[in-house]
């Protein structure tokens, strides 16, 4: 039998890493440089479409990337399998909504094993996703030589949206693999049962996908 309840915390874990993964992608926070010159400190935080730069007298601007403040080249490539993490995720969220159909289905503990596993599978793809782009970015960072302008001081850190970003993969790879474990092991959910019927004499097996 279906476990609804491994379901339902698995999707709740789903829904979870969801948010995470989407406040991770439009908070302008992976990377923090604060930069010091002649007692002046500017501290820009940088996201994936946006760039935040704060002054020393307190006031923050931030504004989109576009033609006159382009995308540093170190974001293209996490920006892009973020995005596509959300989706994903999206994606995974959508599927597992039909199992909730499939109560006036005739066969409805095996259709709703199928969507279960169909959508942890593509759960799991989205925390691989997440994973990706926020490892790639944390050794961007750390291996940044944090060269210093003349006469002052530069220093980069690591932004608050990584460390959601694993907070997010590790709630995404949970509820997935709670929608992938709540498959009954015991029972053949991919396939109609096996009849037997009798031809030229002889006894065979038959079944079909349903």
């Amino acid at each position: 039998m279906v476990s609804i309840r491994m379901q339902m915390v698995g999707c709740v874990l789903a829904v979870i890493g969801w948010i995470l993964v989407l406040v991770m992608y439009v908070t302008p926070m992976w990377r923090v440089t604060t930069v010091t010159i002649n007692d002046t400190t500017q501290t820009v935080w940088e996201g994936t479409f946006m760039r935040c730069l704060k002054k020393r007298g307190g006031d923050r601007s931030c504004r989109s990337y576009d033609f006159l403040v382009p995308l540093s080249p170190d974001f293209e490539g996490p920006s892009s399998l973020a995005l596509a993490a959300v989706i994903t995720c999206s994606a995974g969220l959508v599927i597992f909504s039909f199992t909730g159909r499939c109560a006036k289905l005739v066969f409805k503990e095996r259709t709703m094993a199928r969507f279960s596993v169909l959508s942890g599978v593509v759960i799991l793809i989205g925390a691989l996703l997440c994973f990706i782009p926020v490892c790639w970015t944390v050794d961007l960072i750390l291996r940044d030589d944090h060269a210093a302008p003349l006469g002052g001081t530069r220093k980069v850190e690591l932004g608050a949206c990584l460390y959601i970003g694993f907070v997010a993969v590790a709630a995404l790879a949970a509820g997935g693999g709670l929608l992938c474990a709540s498959w009954p092991v015991h029972q053949n959910v991919w396939f109609w049962p096996i009849s037997l019927h009798r031809t030229d004499g002889r006894e065979t097996e038959s079944h079909q996908l349903r």
